[in-house]
């Protein structure tokens, strides 16, 4: 009758790691990249995310900009972050400035949070890739340089809410030296002011050579 105690209480340990073994190996990394471009420009900034593991229900975390006067999200006519999620992610994505309350128009919003949340916990909804990408601008008085952006409280969870690791990796803006040393660069998404400032070069220097022609 003691052996069969030992066995029982041995079997009941050996459930708890079976069971357990999934949730240490279970590991999430979620990884903000690299983007560039010049003072004045709005570019991409993409955050992916990678499961060891069975893919996880929720995904948390925030992106934090140490100098929001010179590179942050762009912000929608409704005061949320341009931000939106990839288009094989099913779980809802919110996005939110951070802290409560901050002004956008007084550099106080310097980190934007994004948490993906499965409330109904039955399906594992996000597979590895791209999870969300953002609207990043620099502004026009932005110094060249790097610019860290930090992936700070990343959390996960699998099916049922069952609480896995998570680990980041941080990513950076990079503003660029515009050519010749200064002046303002065109932003590229703005293609009809380029139209135009190309159509006016086009005029001064036609009529640059005819005055020498007549001469």
């Amino acid at each position: 009758m003691a052996r069969c105690r030992q066995w029982g209480r041995l079997g009941v340990a050996a459930m708890v790691v079976v069971l357990a073994v999934p949730r240490c190996l279970a590991q999430v990394l979620v990884d903000a990249a690299e983007t560039s471009g010049y003072p004045g420009w709005t570019v991409p900034l993409s955050v992916s995310h990678g499961a060891n593991g069975a893919a996880p229900s929720s995904v948390g975390l925030a992106l934090f900009f140490s100098d929001p006067r010179n590179v942050n999200v762009v912000a929608n006519s409704d005061g949320r972050p341009d931000c939106s999620a990839h288009e094989a992610v099913s779980t809802p994505g919110q996005f939110v400035f951070w802290p409560v309350g901050c002004r956008y128009e007084d550099d106080e919003c310097d980190t934007v949070r994004a948490p993906f949340v499965d409330l109904s916990g039955a399906q594992p909804n996000l597979p590895s890739g791209e999870l969300f990408r953002c609207t990043v601008r620099i502004a026009g008085s932005a110094s060249p340089g790097t610019y860290p952006v930090r992936v700070i409280d990343p959390d996960a969870a699998a099916q049922n809410g069952v609480t896995v690791t998570a680990s980041a990796d941080d990513g950076v803006v990079h503003v660029l030296q515009p050519p010749g040393g200064g002046g303002c660069m065109i932003d590229p998404t703005n293609r009809g002011t380029a139209v135009w400032f190309a159509l006016l070069a086009l005029l001064v220097g036609a009529g640059a050579r005819s005055a020498r022609t007549r001469r």
